[in-house]
C-alpha cells in the first residue's frame, strides 16, 4: 500500500468538490480563496471523514461534500490563525494576509467558513443524520476556538502545565479531528461502539501528531524543519510547558529568560543552553514517550473493525506521525 497515493486520491476528490463551489463566487473573492484552499496540503481532515466513512461499511461517496465542508472549514481557520500569529508563510509560499492585505483575507476567511456550512448541507443523508453531522460540525468548531483561545492566553502566561497543554490541544486540533471521524462514520453507519473507537483514535493520533512535531523540532536538519526554531522563535510547546514544571526556579528563570529573547538576538549559545535545560528535566524525553503512548492507544483503538482496506489505511496512517518529514 502507498499511503501517499491514498491520500492524493482522496484528496483530489474534495478539491474537485471545493473547485466546483468556488466556480460560483465572483473573481474579486474566489481569487484569493483558490490561491489559499488549492495551495496544497494534505487533506488529512477529509481524508479522515472519508476513510472513517469506508471502514464503517459505507460509500464514501456520500461523505464528499461534508469532507469539502471540513476542508473549508479549516481553510478559514488557518487565515485567520496566520494573521493573528503574523506568519508569513502558508504552505511554503505567502500567506493569504500577507498577499492581498488583512483585510482582504479577513473577508475571504469569513467567505470560507459560510461555504463550509452550505457544503455539509449538501450532503446525500436523510434530515435527521444531516442534522446530526451539521450539530457535530458546529460544535467542533467553537470547541476549536476555545482551544484558541487558550492558546492566546498562553502566549502572555509565564508558565503553562503539561497537562493545559494538552487540554488545549485536544480543543484547538482534536476536537475538528475528532468531528471529521464521526461524520464520517456517521454517514457509514457505524455503531454506537464504532463511533467511540473512531472518537479514540482520532484523539489520540491529534496529540501523538502535536508531540511529536514539538519533539522533532531537536531531532536532525532531515526532517526538513529548522532545528531548534520552536526555541528561537520562544514558543510555549509541550516540551517547554513540562521543563517549566519541573526545574528548579533558577534554571526556570534561565529558560523563560531565553524564551523571552527576540528570536533575531537569540544565539547559539543560548539555544545551546536551552536545550541542555530541557534535557536536564528529561522533557524531551518525556514528550517522545508521550506521542509513542498516545499513537499506541489510536492503533489499539481500531481493533473493534473487521479487517479491511480502510482499516490498514487508518493503521499505516496513524504510524505517519512519526514517519514524516516536514
Amino acid at each position: 500500500m502507498n499511503l501517499e497515493q491514498e491520500i492524493r486520491s482522496r484528496a483530489k476528490r474534495v478539491d474537485t468538490a471545493i473547485e466546483a463551489v468556488l466556480e460560483g463566487i465572483g473573481v474579486q473573492l474566489s481569487e484569493p480563496m483558490k490561491y489559499h484552499t488549492l495551495s496544497g496540503g494534505k487533506r488529512v481532515r477529509p481524508f479522515l471523514c472519508l476513510l472513517s466513512c469506508e471502514i464503517s461499511g459505507g460509500n464514501s461517496d456520500k461523505a464528499v461534500n461534508a469532507a469539502s465542508a471540513l476542508e473549508l472549514a479549516h481553510s478559514f481557520t488557518l487565515v485567520h490563525d496566520d494573521i493573528m500569529d503574523e506568519d508569513d508563510l502558508r504552505r511554503g509560499r505567502e500567506s493569504l494576509w500577507k498577499k492581498y492585505g488583512t483585510s482582504i483575507a479577513i473577508n475571504t476567511g469569513d467567505g470560507l467558513f459560510s461555504l463550509s456550512y452550505g457544503e455539509i448541507l449538501k450532503t446525500d443523508a436523510d434530515s435527521e443524520i444531516l442534522l446530526r453531522i451539521t450539530k457535530e460540525f458546529s460544535k467542533s468548531i467553537i470547541k476549536m476556538c476555545e482551544g484558541q483561545s487558550l492558546d492566546l492566553d498562553f502566549e502572555i502566561r509565564e508558565t503553562v502545565s503539561f497537562e493545559e497543554y494538552i487540554e488545549m490541544s485536544a480543543l484547538k486540533t482534536g476536537a475538528f479531528l475528532e468531528a471529521s471521524v464521526t461524520i464520517g462514520a456517521v454517514l457509514g453507519g457505524a455503531s454506537d461502539a464504532q463511533l467511540e473507537a473512531l472518537s479514540k483514535y482520532s484523539k489520540n493520533w491529534g496529540l501523538a501528531f502535536q508531540l511529536w512535531d514539538d519533539f522533532i523540532d531537536f531531532s536532525s536538519d532531515s526532517t526538513g524543519k529548522t532545528k531548534n526554531s520552536d526555541i528561537k522563535r520562544g514558543k510555549k510547546t509541550s516540551i517547554v510547558c513540562h521543563a517549566l514544571s519541573n526545574l528548579e526556579l533558577e534554571d526556570k528563570k534561565r529558560l523563560l529568560e531565553i524564551l523571552n529573547t527576540s528570536s533575531n538576538e537569540t544565539s547559539d549559545d543560548s539555544v545551546s543552553e536551552a536545550v541542555s535545560l530541557l534535557e536536564k528535566s528529561s522533557s524531551i524525553k518525556f514528550v517522545k514517550e508521550k506521542a509513542e503512548a498516545f499513537l499506541s492507544e489510536a492503533k489499539s483503538a481500531l481493533d473493534i473493525f473487521p479487517d479491511s482496506e480502510a482499516k490498514n489505511i487508518l493503521l499505516e496512517f496513524a504510524d505517519y506521525c512519526i514517519k514524516r518529514k516536514l
